[in-house]
């Protein structure tokens, strides 16, 4: 309910048709068990859907906001408005955009996460592990790649 409870709670608790004692059944505020408050308000938004809450709420100027599915999410009008999910090439769904957009600077990335072991023969060469060093920390297990990204930094730097 926002920081300003005086300001905001009771045109909650009247869209819900709750008085303070209901829910805190005590007027001092330093005794406000919010785990119980919780409890009950939880309980009467459970007696309606949200299609059935969102005109009291809104007749009673509630500030709310339907709490979304991660599907439900993705389909957001504010959200996709804010350009809060943005699309990344090689990425079957959208990605989380940059909150923080400079105006020079691209905000959407360029690639997803690495896969498992992508970078692993590049960190380890990096660290000074050599070829055959790391083939035997892979024989016994301790480390992994994908054969299929592609050749070693090691292997490159070789040639």
């Amino acid at each position: 309910m926002g920081l300003e409870q005086d300001r905001h709670m009771p045109a909650t608790l009247k869209a819900l048709g709750l008085t303070r004692t209901d829910v805190f059944l005590s007027g001092d505020r330093s005794d406000r068990d919010w785990k119980q408050a919780t409890s009950i308000v939880d309980k009467v938004f459970l007696t309606k859907t949200t299609d059935e809450w969102a005109p009291i709420l809104t007749k009673n100027n509630v500030w709310w906001k339907k709490v979304n599915t991660f599907r439900e999410m993705m389909n957001d009008e504010q959200v996709n408005a804010a350009g809060s999910f943005v699309d990344v090439p090689g990425v079957r769904h959208k990605l989380i955009g940059n909150p923080v957009i400079m105006s020079a600077a691209d905000h959407v990335p360029n690639r997803g996460a690495p896969k498992f072991g992508q970078h692993t023969k590049e960190i380890f060469s990096n660290l000074g592990v050599t070829e055959q060093e790391l083939i035997d920390l892979k024989k016994s297990g301790v480390v992994t790649w994908d054969e299929v990204i592609g050749t070693s930094t090691l292997e490159s730097r070789k040639k």
